[in-house]
Formats: structure tokens, sequence, C-alpha cells
């Protein structure tokens, strides 16, 4: 179920990295309506599109560490995350995130309450945590050279499921090595 790359990634030589996690929701359709039915589990309340949802994992220097099994739209950023396990693998704390993160334990952005603008300090400290989320958000522009993942797709849901499953495993695909045989 998982990606072969989850144990390669949190392998010990790479405990001490840092992380950041986003979510990516792409569209099946351009509306929650198709064909006279409405596609609840898949329509994505932010996007008003039904779609599928992919957690993103990728390191400081933009490499893609983990991208989750596809998920319907509508589901939330922290039970997708749940879902996947992935803190199974390596602590929460290792990782930076966008708001819809709270409650993880990744560094998150501060939250302007109602009626109570953010202090200074919490605008600094969220414009820190931006600057560093920049990198994710670039890693999911070059996801999207896969046409499937940029525009809508019209393909039946299984179809696309094993579309995005494909495009997972050409991403972490590893060569294998070349055997090693004693020269006589």
């Amino acid at each position: 179920m998982y990606s072969t790359s989850l144990t390669w990634c949190f392998h010990p030589r790479h405990n001490t990295k840092t992380y950041i996690l986003n979510g990516y929701t792409y569209s099946m359709a351009r509306s929650c309506r198709v064909g006279g039915r409405t596609l609840e589990t898949l329509c994505s309340g932010k996007h008003h599109r039904a779609g599928h949802k992919l957690q993103i994992l990728v390191d400081q220097a933009g490499q893609i560490f983990y991208i989750s099994p596809p998920l319907p739209g509508s589901t939330h950023d922290i039970t997708a995350i749940r879902n996947t396990g992935l803190f199974d693998h390596m602590q929460p704390w290792h990782c930076t995130a966008d708001k819809e993160y709270v409650g993880l334990g990744c560094d998150t952005p501060f939250k302007r309450r109602p009626g109570r603008p953010l202090l200074e300090w919490q605008k600094r400290f969220n414009k820190g945590i931006n600057q560093i989320r920049y990198v994710v958000e670039r890693s999911i522009a070059h996801l999207k050279v896969w046409r499937i993942l940029s525009t809508s797709c019209r393909l039946p849901q299984p179809t696309t499921i094993r579309a995005i499953n494909v495009i997972r495993k050409i991403m972490f695909y590893r060569p294998p090595a070349k055997p090693h045989f004693p020269s006589n």
C-alpha cells in the first residue's frame, strides 16, 4: 500500500533532515456534479472540484521523498497524513507544514484568531515558515509536468488512481545495482 521509498527515505542516515509537507488536490472534473450526479466523496470543499488528494513530502533541497496514495478529495489534510502512516516512520517535529496540519506537532504558521491581529513576532515567524515552505510548492509545480496532475482528468476513477500510482512508482524507481562478479 505504501511507497517502497518510505523505508529508504527514513533510513537512519536521513533522520536528521527536516522535511516539508503539503497536500495537493488534483481535479478530475471542473465541478462536483458530473453527468447529473454529485461526487460527494471526491468533492473538495476548498476547491469546489471533484478530485483526489496527494500528500507530498520533500526535503529542504526540493527532492521528493514521499507521495501518498491518492485519497478522495474531500479528505482533510490531517486525516490524509494520518491514513498514510507516514508518522510511523518519522517524528512530526522533523516537518514544516502549512496551517492545515496544526495539531500534529509539525512546525506550522500561526493562525489569526477572529478579531485579533497577529503580533509582529508571529508575522515574522510565519514569514520564516513560508520561506522554508516554498520548496514544496516548487516540487509540486515540477510534479505537474505530468499532464494528468496539471489539468482536469476525465478518465474513470480506477484508471486515474492507477495512473497516479504509476507516476509514483516512476518517481521512486531505482534501477537494480549492477552485479559484482569477482575477476579470476
